[in-house]
């Protein structure tokens, strides 16, 4: 599909908000929607879209919960500044609204220039409103996102009626490779549990190293996890979050500042199992045929939670989705190098130094 304008009519749905006016004809292009993702944790909002690489054309379907507005785009940080966008819906009288823009920031988005988003369908039933529309895999001006084979930041809103109005708590964001889409096993036997640090107060100092050492919740036997999501309230204000495994030397709980104290030596609990960084996903699968062991003989570890914050009170750390039904392997990380350890120092005023480790592979295939 050729990059090109979409002359459009322009009418006000209030003395504020400019959007596109068009009259909906049955399209010629069908695509197939092998995709689809639900990008809130109710299942009120969902994503289905497909792409034909060759003719350079992305198709998407976003179906919400509301009679109201619905908006969909794309954003580097995972906010509205700079963000692609487009908002749709469905007025009382039937008739139908559409705009391809971008936004500043945290204010009404602004209409494109150039319209390269092409709406297909608008519809309203049962409570919800599907917005169906497509561009072109590669941007068509400087207001339109790059769509490549990494991940990408889909960011979602709506209202409750037809006037752009602020969103509030309707709203949020998920990572998706939109062009190399891995679907998730549906488990019909699930759970989650969740390891956080609640309502903690940081010290009134600029960065801080805070960690947890307790178990898991006790299952009878062997689970696997194949989900894991963050749970942060202020994403911006957590720098990383770490779960680590621990040695059977570790049999208590406890908690403290990192790396100092009790905790000062913490090469006991070392085992990654799971991590999370600014800049990562909202949610961490793990391959199709493979699951992180927990429960069963496990049940007797005790595990590190370490959260670096930058930030004053909140609510972070993990949410683990597992399962009774193993998949074929268990699933690990591979940490390469040296430990970073209070006995790892680099002498002062040194112009070079040198490290060394060895890895033996006799056990790898």
């Amino acid at each position: 599909m050729k990059c090109s304008s979409i002359i459009l009519h322009l009418f006000f749905l209030s003395l504020t908000h400019a959007l596109v006016h068009f009259g909906l004809t049955r399209s010629q292009f069908n695509p197939l929607l092998p995709f689809t993702e639900h990008l809130d944790q109710a299942g009120e909002v969902s994503l289905r879209w497909g792409f034909d690489q060759p003719q350079d054309v992305i198709t998407f379907e976003l179906t919400v919960t509301t009679t109201g507005w619905v908006e969909m785009g794309f954003s580097p940080g995972g906010d509205m500044v700079g963000a692609d966008i487009v908002i749709g819906g469905v007025l009382a009288n039937g008739s139908t609204y559409f705009m391809d823009g971008h936004s500043t920031g945290n204010t009404v988005p602004l209409v494109d220039i150039q319209e390269n988003y092409i709406p297909l369908a608008l519809s309203e039933a049962d409570g919800r409103t599907v917005m169906k529309f497509q561009r072109s895999i590669q941007p068509c001006d400087k207001d339109d996102a790059f769509i490549s084979t990494s991940h990408i930041k889909v960011i979602y809103a709506y209202g409750g009626t037809d006037e752009i109005d602020y969103h509030y708590t309707q709203r949020g964001k998920k990572e998706l490779n939109l062009l190399n889409y891995s679907p998730r096993t549906n488990h019909s036997n699930t759970s989650y549990f969740e390891i956080v640090a609640n309502n903690f107060t940081v010290p009134a100092v600029h960065t801080h190293y805070y960690c947890w050492i307790m178990q898991l919740p006790t299952l009878n036997k062997k689970h696997h996890i194949y989900r894991i999501e963050p749970v942060i309230e202020h994403v911006d204000l957590v720098h990383h979050i770490l779960l680590y495994r621990c040695s059977p030397r570790i049999n208590s709980s406890f908690e403290g500042t990192c790396y100092s104290g009790n905790l000062l030596d913490l090469e006991q609990c070392m085992d990654v199992m799971a991590s999370w960084g600014v800049g990562g996903g909202v949610s961490l699968p793990t391959p199709e045929n493979a699951g992180i062991p927990i429960g069963g003989v496990l049940n007797k570890s005790y595990y590190r939670l370490e959260i670096h914050y930058n930030n004053p009170a909140l609510t972070s750390g993990l949410r683990f989705h597992y399962t009774p039904d193993l998949r074929l392997h268990d699933a690990a990380i591979l940490t390469t190098g040296l430990v970073n350890s209070a006995r790892y120092v680099i002498p002062p005023n040194a112009t070079a130094f040198q490290s060394y480790a060895a890895c033996s592979t006799s056990l790898f295939n």
